[in-house]
């Protein structure tokens, strides 16, 4: 119910003005209505201001002091609608349904009411008031501990969802009810059946969530909220279309600790990083990250903008639609056609911004892909995305999009393609022994002797499916002369291929081979993911940069995974030091909030953190690992110069595992680690 035009309707009675609700807003007491005070001071006579209401909208006015509202018509609106739109259902028949409202010409509430109900509706007047105290005395209990099922199920379905990693949430409504899917590492999983009875309420609990209009069921509408799970919070885009059972919803669910990813979260192999670090350190040109939908690529840009930044570009700007992580330090603008803010406006604004770095979400036509390329001419370092199979293929898809060919061969400095496969997921993955299939494309790169395959066996973490998170599998085209002579000459993508073949360009089929045979994921994921490679084992010497597997760094599967959080690089030397002998792969980040980003990324056999970090304490970390499902399991030990036993307890109860004062002997840190380790018996493959 809108309280502008509450008093709209006041004024109208004639008993009233505008100037004299200015005058009296300001007297009210604590708690006060603004009618209540009105009459308080003698203004007005409530009965005769309603009655005057009544009579000028041509609806009755009830008396609700004495009502009791039909439990049938009641169950017609969901209480948060009634509460919200300030209605009370009272009674009604197979056609209509009577409604007491506070503004019965608050058409906005009429027609939720009607949609909600699917019945006509017969409006009346209620004295706000009477209004209030019913709803307190029919829904308050009930709403104030979140009992109706709409909202319970609909809270159950979101926390489900983001305990298990998923990314979107699908809800689907068919004539026996409806399914609700997860799509957790790109595969869509059924985690809950809606009863029919409750279809049509969460979905419009999703929408005003959302804010979206309960009424508009037969067209599509797009919206956003924020929800808070632990200590976590998390962004939701929502969108509806309608299909023939009802409306379908999908949920796109954003964790904004993604913001501060880096190109080294990404798993891309440490020679493609080196390649890119350098492409970074360039003052101008434009870097294409490329591949179909959902293959992280806003994820990648993310990551690029984040090591700008801590490189010290200064300004930095982004083009988005949506705007879909907060990037602090990065200037980001949402696109808005119907205010002509195209991704080609906003470039074309930003070029007269002095910017050092831009960043177009996607070059979608030939205005964008242009102005891009001017601006990469012109002292600027540009990125973007485009939707192409693999990285030579995006040359060409320039030309076509209307690039003169000497422009691209002039601006273009590299295209990174990619996709994404999942992993082995750490906490069951055992060694296996590669089968026929898999020797033969393993022998392609002439990998089959070194390879340590895993499979996942299943387990609770992976729920059962032998893999959990996802990584990178990418292909980096560097533009060198001879590329540039054939991008200038009109070359197709195979003659592309062919160059970058000849120095040493690795197709994304061979890295994700080199992924399989050191454990991360298997051939089967590869073969599903990733386009294959032309490349055979017959046909010769593979390129210059696969035949040295040494400069490729070796992930190995089943040793400890340990997590360092300080923010002094001493005690992170110290530690790493003392812990040589267990041969762990180490990781280190320098403030709590890091800490806990990194922790459920990496799912590490232990953490080891500071008390006193930046942004998030010992304790903080701790408790926020605690009361998140996926990384409640992980041991942690805390480190302190605070000798005194009321940390040391504190440490403890907050769920800690260990606590050991600073400064410590390196002996026994790593003895309290192999206990650690021992006693969680958290991984069969770390278990020592």
């Amino acid at each position: 119910m809108s309280e502008q035009l509450f008093r709209k309707n006041l004024i109208a009675t004639g008993r009233v003005t505008a100037e004299v609700i200015g005058r009296v807003e300001r007297e009210l007491l604590d708690g006060e209505l603004i009618e209540q005070a009105l009459e308080r001071l003698g203004l007005i006579v409530l009965a005769d201001v309603y009655s005057a209401l009544a009579k000028s909208l041509h609806v009755p006015l009830v008396d609700l002091s004495r009502y009791t509202p039909s439990p049938l018509a009641r169950r017609l609106i969901p209480d948060w609608v009634s509460l919200r739109d300030g209605v009370v259902p009272l009674k009604c028949d197979d056609s209509s349904l009577k409604l007491a409202m506070i503004c019965p010409n608050d058409l906005q509430a009429m027609e939720n009411a009607a949609f909600a109900s699917d019945r006509r509706i017969l409006p009346v007047l209620a004295p706000r008031e009477q209004l209030l105290d019913l709803q307190t005395r029919l829904f308050a209990p009930e709403t104030d501990q979140e009992r109706a099922p709409a909202v319970t199920l609909t809270n159950k379905i979101l926390r489900e969802a983001f305990v298990a990693g998923a990314s979107d949430i699908h809800i689907e409504p068919n004539e026996d009810g409806t399914e609700v899917r997860a799509r957790i590492d790109g595969e869509l999983h059924e985690i809950e059946t809606i009863p029919a009875e409750l279809s049509s309420t969460v979905v419009g609990r999703i929408k005003v969530l959302a804010s979206l209009d309960l009424a508009k069921r037969y067209e599509p509408q797009d919206g956003s909220f924020s929800v808070k799970l632990s200590t976590r919070r998390f962004d939701v885009r929502v969108s509806t279309i309608p299909v023939p059972h009802g409306e379908k919803v999908v949920m796109r669910l954003l964790d904004p600790a993604t913001s501060n990813v880096r190109l080294g979260d990404l798993g891309i192999l440490k020679d493609t990083e080196q390649s890119l670090d350098t492409l970074l350190k360039r003052p101008q040109g434009l870097i294409i990250v490329t591949g179909p939908t959902g293959s992280g690529k806003s994820t990648t840009l993310c990551s690029i903008l984040n090591s700008l930044k801590e490189g010290g570009r200064s300004n930095l700007v982004s083009i988005e639609n949506p705007i879909e992580y907060q990037i602090a330090g990065v200037n980001q603008i949402q696109i808005n056609p119907r205010q002509n803010m195209t991704f080609a406006s906003v470039l074309r604004s930003i070029l007269r911004q002095d910017p050092d770095v831009i960043s177009v979400g996607e070059i979608r036509d030939q205005e964008t892909a242009v102005i891009a390329h001017h601006a990469a001419e012109t002292g600027h370092l540009v990125f973007s995305t485009l939707h192409t199979n693999d990285a030579p293929t995006a040359v060409t898809r320039l030309v076509d999009l209307g690039v003169e060919p000497f422009v691209v061969s002039s601006s273009l400095t590299a295209v990174l393609a990619q996709r994404l496969v999942r992993r082995t997921c750490r906490r069951c993955a055992k060694p296996v022994e590669p089968s026929v299939e898999d020797l033969a494309a393993l022998r392609i790169l002439k990998l089959e002797k070194d390879a340590k395959l895993h499979r996942g066996q299943g387990c609770s973490r992976c729920a059962n499916t032998g893999y959990r998170g996802r990584i990178a599998v990418n292909e980096l085209l560097v533009i060198n002369m001879d590329l540039r002579n054939l991008i200038a000459h009109g070359a197709s993508a195979e003659d592309l291929y062919d160059c970058a073949r000849k120095h040493g360009f690795r197709t994304m089929w061979e890295v994700g081979l080199i992924l399989v045979a050191q454990g991360l994921t298997t051939l089967d994921e590869i073969k599903r993911r990733v386009p294959p490679t032309e490349v055979s084992a017959g046909s010769g010497t593979p390129p210059p940069m696969l035949q040295a597997r040494e400069a490729v760094p070796r992930v190995r599967v089943g040793v400890p995974r340990i997590l360092i959080a300080d923010d002094d690089p001493v005690i992170l030397r110290v530690v790493a030091k003392a812990l040589e002998p267990l041969e762990a792969e180490l990781f280190t980040v320098n403030n709590g909030e890091a800490a806990v980003h990194k922790a459920r990324e990496l799912n590490p056999a232990l953490v080891i953190t500071d008390l006193d970090m930046p942004k998030q304490n010992g304790f903080q970390v701790t408790e926020a690992l605690r009361l998140d499902e996926s990384t409640a399991a992980i041991p942690i030990i805390i480190l302190t110069g605070n000798d005194t036993e009321q940390a040391e307890v504190a440490g403890i109860e907050c769920g800690a595992d260990d606590f050991l004062t600073k400064p410590f002997s390196p002996r026994a840190l790593l003895a309290r680690v192999k206990a650690v380790i021992r006693r969680t018996e958290l991984d069969a493959g770390i278990r020592r």
